[in-house]
């Protein structure tokens, strides 16, 4: 669960294929957008997918990435190019 977290949070589709994606993918979007809330249908199917404590893994991994980019926008540091 966790790789499709970071998959989701760095834009890696590749990394980040089937219906363990779609889950998290949902999950995430779910949290990321509107009221940042995770309805209970969702919650549910990913903690009988992938337990209690990978569920709140990647709440927190996704919450990292947002936390790291409030930082990043606040010093107004832009990113990188990416290497050839």
């Amino acid at each position: 669960a966790f790789t499709y977290a970071w998959a989701f949070a760095t834009r890696n589709g590749d990394a980040a294929t089937g219906e363990e994606a779609k889950l998290v993918t949902d999950f995430c979007l779910r949290l990321f957008r509107g009221n940042h809330h995770v309805d209970d249908a969702t919650y549910r199917a990913a903690v009988e997918r992938f337990g209690v404590p990978a569920t709140v893994q990647i709440a927190l991994t996704l919450g990292y990435f947002v936390m790291q980019g409030c930082v990043l926008n606040a010093l107004h540091i832009e990113p990188e190019d990416e290497p050839a």
